[in-house]
């Protein structure tokens, strides 16, 4: 447990994809018109929480994490928005192993929890959350 991993690249947000997204997936003006934006307690255009969370999975497949044998999601916990992702930000992800126990009823298998945190080129930690996942055991 404490095993910590770090994505080996970092994630530019674009206007682009970030109004892309809020078009289909959450349209609030703020995520899509830089006028109605600047009328927020942020002042800017900023990314929808969905679209941070997407950019973390994918960050957290170019973590050394994924070297463990994931079998399946099991679920996200605990998820924090602390700061708004802003355009051009640079984002990275963390991902530390907070708990793991053998399954009670799949031999073989494993519970693993870590904590993940979305980190901006000012080391902010911007959205966090807890997952479990199903995990391969290793051999002893």
């Amino acid at each position: 447990m404490g095993d910590a991993f770090e994505s080996h690249r970092t994630y530019r947000v674009t206007a682009e994809e970030l109004k892309s997204y809020a078009r289909q997936w959450d349209p609030h003006p703020y995520h899509l018109d830089e006028e109605h934006a600047k009328k927020t307690l942020v002042g800017q255009l900023f990314a929808p929480s969905m679209l941070t969370l997407s950019i973390s999975t994918r960050l957290s497949h170019d973590t050394d994490y994924y070297r463990i044998s994931t079998v399946a999601g099991l679920g996200i916990d605990e998820v924090r928005m602390l700061k708004p992702v802003l355009v051009d930000d640079q984002l990275k992800v963390k991902v530390t192993i907070i708990s793991k126990r053998v399954s009670k009823s799949r031999s073989g298998l494993g519970i693993m929890t870590t904590k993940n945190e979305v980190i901006n080129q000012n080391n902010d930690v911007v959205l966090s959350y807890s997952l479990s996942a199903l995990v391969n055991q290793r051999a002893q």
